[in-house]
């Protein structure tokens, strides 16, 4: 097959089976083209109209998936952050694409597969969405857009356990696997989501908000984006209970809050991020290492479960 050819045969299942737009299928293209400029990923296009079989196409694309991963979580790459992004979306419907597969659900109804995220894509969007959860309250504040920074100026996980123990719900009986279990999601033509663990395939479903008893139903999920994370225990709560225990955190706490009182004063419908972008450059010297630490101690306590973004609004707790 001719990279031609290849470009040709993804444009088709663009338009016929995700029904993109002409003009949307063209971007697609594009955004992979840019994708291509990463290290090692020059030839891509190349490679894999090579690649004689699909277990080898599969393979090449999950490479340029994992590349594009890798790049967002790296402040150096001379890729846009919102190039990136537009990569990523592609090239997880191109991965459907090379898949071609399509799951047998029950009595005959088969869905086909729409896009496809590996763990390592999964993981990233999960971090990207965990950093920019900040909040300011009276109580304590919860900066992690400057603890972040601090964290990885010093190469320290903070993450790891809450990604690794966001819960996925399976059936209508509200069981769940851990992410870390999980290898893959994907996204079908039916607007639903699924997961797969040990080779076998399983719908995502999402809790009914103040629903008593709790319900479950199949999620609706046409993005990724549908998928949000549900703090089990709101911030607001945790962070009330447990910030006397965190002197490093509390002293900085206060020291935002007042910060932020002022900044408001002078600056019309302010938001977290802005108010903590304009403190950074003057904020309180803390114990870094200390904080680091009260904050994994924080966030080990919290709990993330996947939910139907639109049902997670009404709960306040989404990211």
């Amino acid at each position: 097959m001719t990279v031609k050819e290849c470009k040709q045969a993804y444009k088709d299942f663009l338009m016929k089976v995700t029904k993109h737009t002409k003009n949307s299928t063209n971007k697609y293209i594009s955004y992979i083209n840019k994708a291509s400029k990463l290290p090692q990923m020059g030839d891509f296009w190349d490679r894999l109209a090579a690649c004689d079989n699909q277990t080898k196409r599969i393979a090449c694309v999950e490479e340029l998936c994992d590349a594009i991963a890798t790049a967002l979580n790296n402040p150096y790459c001379p890729i846009t952050e919102k190039d990136l992004r537009d990569s990523q979306s592609s090239a997880h419907v191109l991965l459907a694409f090379v898949s071609g597969q399509i799951w047998s659900k029950y009595k005959g109804v088969s869905v086909q597969f729409s896009a496809i995220f590996n763990h390592n894509a999964l993981r990233s969007t999960f971090l990207s969405r965990l950093t920019s959860q900040d909040r300011i309250y009276d109580i304590g504040s919860f900066p992690i857009y400057i603890i972040h920074e601090m964290a990885m100026r010093k190469k320290i996980p903070l993450f790891d356990k809450m990604i690794a123990e966001i819960k996925f719900i399976y059936n209508a009986n509200g069981d769940f696997f851990y992410f870390r279990d999980v290898e893959r999601v994907m996204l079908a033509t039916d607007g639903h989501a699924y997961l797969e663990k040990g080779g076998v395939i399983y719908p995502i479903f999402t809790e009914i908000p103040k629903k008593k008893p709790t319900e479950y139903r199949i999620a609706q999920a046409p993005t990724i984006a549908d998928l949000s994370l549900d703090h089990d225990i709101p911030i607001q709560k945790k962070l009330k209970a447990t910030i006397h225990s965190m002197p490093t955190l509390k002293v900085l706490s206060a020291d935002i809050w007042a910060f932020k009182k002022e900044y408001a004063s002078t600056h019309k419908n302010v938001k977290i991020r802005q108010v903590l972008s304009a403190y950074k450059p003057q904020m309180l010297p803390v114990d870094e290492d200390a904080l680091i630490q009260e904050t994994i101690c924080f966030l080990d306590m919290l709990s993330l479960t996947v939910m139907q973004r639109n049902l997670n609004s009404s709960k306040s707790n989404r990211i």
